[in-house]
């Protein structure tokens, strides 16, 4: 039987079989060296600011997004105030700006709600686009302050790591029976389970503490005692609001308009890590699983896509990856679609011709619209 080869399409041991259109004496010398450079791009070779290798940038972390996601979050304040303080009720300022922030955290205490027809009818569409507008730019705004916070304990935990790697990499060399000191796999899953916990606490433990102390601060203000302050905290943070505890003074309202979307955002965050936690440890034992699998004739024949005889790299890299959920099936159709417009010459690699290739192609199109 025919034994199946797994080719790695980015490197090759032989000639190349890429074709290229044949030159003469007559266009060799110095004139194609011009025609070529006329046709490179206006930018210098090797220029990455632009290209494919640049970095991804995600829109939703630009500066751009934040201060757009900023003037969402104030025109939505300065809407409330003018509905509320001025047209529909008789509110003050302050209590504008609670209601505003306790209906589009969904906390929806109910010690405050419109009294007039017109104000419950603007309530309705107000309180939809709040939730929906407002809280998407609340979240982007939130997860840029919690992600510079995790930034911080990155690097400090990055550093701890070098340092620890340091001290035990002789010790690890020495080491001449591995099985009699490795942990057997329930308690290596446990201590790694508990290091993500712990790692978690670490990182968010500082913003949790701060939640809590604010909390801690309005029921003072309040004359609350302190198993209602922290009650009042968890019944806020989860974005329940029963209402029984709510702030009344017009300073701790005041306060609350900052603290409460700060806070939902936080605890949100948290528990959501912590969920992820458990979820991230049955992933990885699943595909460790999955990658420890026996490769048998049946999977070469699914994988072999082109239908040659052979698995290549790209074609094992594309079932695997859409076997292991790390992307979609239309996800790789969709880079091979842009490999293959790329290539501009159907060699089935990308060179330094396709580029000049499109070049020209572009320089035609722009040559005919001018026509």
């Amino acid at each position: 039987m025919k034994k199946k080869i797994i080719r790695n399409p980015f490197h090759s041991s032989g000639p190349s079989k890429r074709k290229h259109a044949p030159t003469s004496s007559a266009t060799a010398g110095p004139t194609v060296a011009k025609e070529t450079t006329s046709l490179l791009p206006p930018y210098p070779i090797g220029s990455t600011e632009s290209g494919l290798t640049a970095e991804f940038v995600n829109p939703a972390s630009t500066p751009a997004a934040i201060l757009k996601c900023t003037a969402c979050i104030v025109l939505y304040l300065c809407l409330a105030v003018l509905a509320f303080s001025v047209v529909f009720e008789s509110w003050s300022i302050t209590d504008a700006l609670y209601y505003a922030v306790v209906t589009f955290t969904t906390i929806g205490y109910g010690d405050l709600s419109p009294s007039t027809t017109p104000g419950k009818i603007f309530a309705i569409i107000f309180s939809l686009f709040g939730v929906t507008i407002v809280g998407v730019a609340l979240g982007i705004v939130g997860e840029m302050v919690v992600e510079a916070q995790e930034e911080a304990a990155a690097k400090l935990k990055e550093e701890g790591k070098k340092r620890m790697m340091a001290m035990v990499k002789n010790r690890k060399e020495r080491a001449k029976d591995s099985d009699a000191n490795k942990p057997n796999d329930e308690e290596e899953k446990e201590k790694t389970l508990w290091d993500d916990i712990v790692g978690l606490i670490k990182v968010d433990g500082a913003l949790l503490a701060s939640i809590v102390l604010c909390a801690i601060g309005i029921g003072h203000f309040e004359g609350w005692p302190l198993i209602d302050s922290l009650y009042y905290c968890a019944i806020t943070t989860t974005t329940i609001g029963y209402g029984d505890l709510s702030p009344q003074g017009e300073g701790t309202r005041l306060f609350a308009v900052f603290f409460l979307p700060l806070a939902v955002v936080v605890l949100g965050k948290v528990l959501g890590g912590v969920a992820s936690v458990y979820i991230d440890h049955k992933t990885r034992k699943a595909e460790k699983d999955f990658l420890n699998r026996e490769l048998t004739l049946a999977d070469l024949a699914v994988m072999d896509e082109d239908g040659d005889g052979s698995v290549q790299m790209g074609e094992f890299l594309s079932f695997m990856l859409v076997a292991m959920q790390k992307v979609s099936a239309e996800e790789i159709q969709e880079l091979k679609e842009l490999f293959r417009s790329l290539d501009a010459d159907g060699g089935g690699t990308l060179q330094k011709e396709d580029l000049m290739i499109l070049s020209q192609r572009k320089s035609n199109e722009s040559l005919g619209e001018l026509a």
